[in-house]
């Protein structure tokens, strides 16, 4: 999805993927996965509880990557502390178009009520 969409875009999609789906299987509905920058990072944090209630509303399952629940963004991962083999192939310089490592950080709590 571009960056920049509107409620259309979002009705366009879900409705192509139930106009493809083989009849008689099942949708697996996701916004976020370890291979992606996550939704808060690609988009606006404000909108993923709005991504989130569509993924769980929607026929089928729906399936949250860890940190998409609380808008988890990605954390820049120095060249020193990269271990995607991606990002390591790419070399010191050209790491950063490659690694998936900001995106596989652990869990951001904090020291704020509820763990942030």
């Amino acid at each position: 999805m571009k960056k920049e969409f509107n409620a259309q875009d979002i009705f366009d999609i879900v409705h192509e993927w139930f106009t493809k789906m083989p009849e008689g299987s099942w949708a697996n509905w996701l916004v976020g996965n370890h291979d992606n920058g996550r939704v808060a990072s690609k988009f606006r944090k404000e909108i993923i509880d709005s991504f989130n209630m569509i993924v769980v509303l929607l026929p089928g399952n729906g399936v949250t990557y860890y940190g998409e629940e609380i808008g988890m963004e990605d954390t820049w991962i120095s060249w020193e502390d990269t271990v995607d083999p991606a990002g390591c192939n790419a070399g010191p310089d050209r790491y950063e178009l490659f690694t998936r490592d900001p995106e596989r950080t652990p869990m951001q709590w904090t020291e704020e009520d509820f763990a942030g």
